[in-house]
């Protein structure tokens, strides 16, 4: 059958390789974890060296028990008043808990990084065995493909000889089992493979885009 065909992959390691590094979702999870920790710490580094402004403004209107309301001019003829407020807030109290929490962002942001790393150490490893595991897999299949072609020649010798009288059943029955047993390792192969091949498929990430898709 043409899908259990033993084809070499359709991308080298290093196109395997580069398309992990970009799709592969966990390595994606790790890599947005790592820029949200950068994230935190840029902002808890600016608010330990930066005052923080916040600014609010309100209107107020009133009406008199003994006023009568004359419509929407009202509003901003009488009874009326603006408030401003401008607040500052300067980093001295809490300095010291800030850079505490600095410290933390710090680590935080080490850890997230290590953390990608490491998962691109295991993916790059990952697909580097899947690649080999893949090359010994069509070896093996080759082998075993000589193995069922030697086989069937030899029963068909050993059937010949058994109808001819100068072979014995056993013979005959040996070179059978001998002949399912080359077969078997050779479907056997030919299943790990394949096997081998969505592994690979797995360690990229998914399916990629089509040639021309």
């Amino acid at each position: 059958d043409e899908q259990f065909e033993v084809e070499p992959p359709k991308v080298t390691y290093e196109e395997a390789l580069n398309r992990a590094m970009e799709q592969h979702p966990s390595l994606l999870s790790q890599e947005y974890s790592m820029m949200r920790d950068r994230d935190n710490l840029r902002a808890t580094q600016f608010r330990l060296r930066h005052p923080t402004v916040s600014l609010n403004a309100g209107y107020n209107w009133t009406l008199a028990k003994d006023e009568d309301f004359g419509g929407f001019g009202d509003l901003f003829d009488r009874n009326y008043n603006y408030s401003f407020n401008l607040r500052v807030s300067l980093p001295v109290f809490d300095r010291l808990s800030t850079e505490y929490q600095v410290k933390s962002r710090k680590l935080q942001l080490l850890r997230s990084e290590e953390m990608l790393e490491q998962a691109r150490r295991e993916t790059a490893l990952d697909i580097q065995q899947t690649f080999l595991s893949l090359e010994r897999l069509r070896l093996l299949t080759e082998a075993n493909q000589a193995a069922v072609q030697a086989s069937e020649e030899d029963f068909k010798l050993q059937d010949e000889r058994y109808k001819l009288g100068a072979g014995t059943f056993l013979e005959r029955q040996t070179a059978q089992v001998t002949l399912f047993k080359a077969r078997s390792e050779l479907v056997q192969a030919i299943y790990d493979y394949q096997t081998a091949l969505a592994r690979l498929d797995q360690a990229m990430g998914g399916r990629g885009k089509e040639e021309g898709g």
